[in-house]
């Protein structure tokens, strides 16, 4: 990260091992050498960066990538900076995971988008895509570290993509789980994930199953 052109008027805090983290009550931001993650950040070539990428772009390295800490509490939480380092340990599974998910949701998102013209919905919502072919038609904005206090970090990752240039699309996952694809608003809300995990709770709490 150039911290050199980082807006000084926003307050910073420090982690030993960690980039500094910018930002102000409730919103904050830091920079992560991620390069499998970075590498989703490819796609979408003919389409224009948006504005806050382009900022990004003065500030970011090649291999970093955005990373949010959500703080409804005004203040990160000390597990969000612990989910920082998973994420250094575990990104390149969390990019798989990333584009297995989006492949295996393909025929929900090309009934949900059946209103395309037929050769644009084939053009980047194709039968047969791959994760090489959804690389091309998605880029990666960013990931939002979720305030949920548990041992498996939630993510929020939004993307840009070919087929809502509007909107874009918003992952959830639980560790390297995708738990929900919806829109980019899930991506800064708890509500999924803290969901997800009472979920998770309530089965821990009710044993194992009568066989």
């Amino acid at each position: 990260m150039r911290t050199g052109a980082v807006d000084d008027m926003l307050m910073s805090i420090t982690t030993p091992g960690l980039p500094p983290v910018y930002g102000e009550y409730g919103l904050w931001e830091t920079a992560l050498a991620l390069p499998a993650l970075a590498s989703l950040r490819q796609g979408l070539l003919d389409r224009p960066l948006s504005a806050a990428a382009y900022l990004e772009a003065d500030v970011f390295e090649t291999n970093e990538v955005s990373v949010c800490l959500n703080a409804p509490d005004r203040w990160p939480t000390a597990m969000q900076f612990l989910n920082c380092r998973w994420l250094e340990h575990s990104e390149a599974e969390l990019a798989e995971s990333i584009l297995k998910a989006l492949v295996a949701h393909l025929p929900i998102l090309r009934d949900r988008y059946d209103f395309l013209d037929a050769d644009e919905r084939e053009r980047v919502l194709p039968l047969d895509a791959t994760p090489k072919t959804l690389r091309r038609h998605t880029r990666l904005r960013g990931i939002t570290t979720q305030a949920v206090h548990s041992a498996t970090p939630y993510f929020g990752i939004a993307l840009d993509c070919a087929w809502d240039e509007e909107h874009g699309l918003g992952l959830v996952l639980c560790g390297t789980e995708v738990i929900e694809i919806g829109g980019t608003d899930m991506v800064s809300s708890e509500g999924t994930a803290e969901a997800h995990y009472a979920g998770v709770l309530a089965r821990l709490s009710a044993g194992p199953a009568a066989g």
